[in-house]
């Protein structure tokens, strides 16, 4: 008897992720959707609920964070599509964005890997 033996595939995520709440709006061109973000991490998040979008779609998702004056508007590509809603990978955060989301995730406490 042969025993098999599973294999992950390798987690190439390079930044913590924090399970946050986080009202958000996602747009794909006119649409715009209402949603929450359930995770964050400065390199991308799940958003919660979204109907079904293709891989690598281009969306711009916007939402504010406790302790920033204006709301994060960032263009992002769909990485994975789960029942639940949508993974993305943000394109790029402006400096300004990126210290507000440190300031933020580092109030939130341990992260998942």
């Amino acid at each position: 008897m042969e025993l098999m033996e599973e294999t992950m595939p390798e987690n190439r995520r390079k930044t913590s992720r924090f399970d946050v709440s986080l009202p958000a709006n996602l747009e794909i061109g006119e649409c715009c959707q209402a949603l929450t973000i359930t995770n964050l991490s400065l390199g991308g998040a799940f958003v919660a609920d979204a109907d079904k979008i293709a891989l690598g779609t281009q969306v711009t998702l916007k939402f504010e964070i406790p302790g920033r004056t204006s709301p994060i508007s960032v263009g992002a590509r769909v990485r994975w599509v789960a029942d639940s809603g949508v993974g993305v990978q943000f394109d790029g955060l402006r400096a300004g964005e990126v210290w507000s989301l440190n300031q933020y995730l580092s109030t939130l406490g341990d992260a998942e890997l």
